[in-house]
């Protein structure tokens, strides 16, 4: 190395990572604030309709079936099953609206 040079080592690479929570919601209370916000923010009363049926008597019987209680509790897995049992032909819309409740409750909950 030349007299005066000075090397320096590349900066190490930020690494963001989640802190672990131990905070853990109950699948209903997700379900709540979901349709609570659903309302607050304007969807129509079909939309809304669409959304309880799906989230309140669907979901939630069937995760009282499963023995489910806590959000972190539903995997893909254990989602591949409730989907399974879907009859109805709107299983994209469905889907759409299953995803929709785990979006928000990353955020609301």
């Amino acid at each position: 190395m030349p007299i005066g040079q000075e090397t320096t080592a590349p900066p190490a690479p930020i690494i963001r990572r989640l802190k672990p929570t131990t905070n853990r919601f109950a699948i209903s209370t997700a379900v709540e604030k979901l349709l609570d916000d659903g309302k607050s923010c304007g969807l129509t009363d079909s939309t809304r309709g669409k959304l309880k049926t799906l989230c309140e008597r669907q979901l939630l019987k069937w995760v009282k079936k499963e023995s489910l209680i806590q959000l972190d509790e539903l995997a893909t897995a254990n989602l591949t099953g409730f989907r399974s049992g879907w009859k109805d032909g709107a299983l994209p819309e469905k889907r759409e609206r299953l995803m929709d409740l785990f979006g928000f409750a990353l955020i609301a909950v």
